[in-house]
């Protein structure tokens, strides 16, 4: 940052409560989160900081390094561009922050997906049914061998 004289535009604030971060998102113009495999092969599985972004408005882009694509996909709930890629990353961004019908679409595609498959109520909903269903079969199942 010193380097670079971006000391007046870009502040590291360290930790933050909860509060503050949700706070953040909700007024954020873009969540941008590239995602890079590591040097030794470490990557994020799926960034749950993503799926958080989304939920709380904010349009996302990310990478498409592993699961992020299951989350996102390119122009509905997010933009996805080359990892490693800061051009690309630039663009990205600079499309998103000169367009509100874009920021819109996409933050109501992301929202719409992470209620859709993500909601926990629901996701235990559908665990719930599967178990019951499974158990009925069994029973069925010993009432045919007995």
């Amino acid at each position: 940052i010193s380097d670079l004289n971006l000391a007046d535009c870009v502040t590291l604030a360290g930790a933050q409560p909860q509060e503050a971060v949700i706070a953040q998102l909700r007024r954020a113009a873009v969540f941008a989160l590239p995602c890079c495999v590591g040097e030794d092969g470490n990557m994020d599985a799926l960034p749950t900081v993503l799926l958080e972004a989304m939920a709380l408005g904010a349009p996302v882009i990310s990478t498409p390094v592993n699961g992020i694509p299951e989350i996102i996909t390119h122009g509905e709930q997010g933009l996805l561009v080359a990892d490693r890629d800061p051009a690309a990353l630039a663009v990205a961004l600079t499309v998103v922050m000169g367009n509100p019908a874009l920021r819109a679409l996409l933050s109501a595609g992301a929202l719409q997906k992470v209620r859709r498959e993500f909601d926990a109520a629901r996701n235990v909903a559908a665990l719930r049914e599967t178990l019951a269903e499974s158990a009925r079969t069994r029973t069925a199942a010993q009432g045919v061998i007995a």
